[in-house]
């Protein structure tokens, strides 16, 4: 996901793509909102439970 965006592929595209290939939001639903994929895209969260802005894990 981090790859594509970087890459340039929209929000939307992303969606598609694993909505096409039946990956399970962390719902474990099938639909794939584009507010679900920005959150993943930036904020990750340590094993500790802090959260990390996405951008300074992987800088564009």
């Amino acid at each position: 996901m981090y790859r594509e965006y970087l890459e340039g592929l929209s929000l939307r595209d992303i969606a598609e793509g694993l909505e096409k290939y039946g990956i399970k939001n962390g719902a474990g639903h099938l639909k794939w909102h584009l507010s679900n994929i920005k959150t993943i895209l930036v904020v990750r969260r340590t094993k500790k439970g802090e959260f990390i802005p996405a951008s300074t894990l992987y800088p564009a």
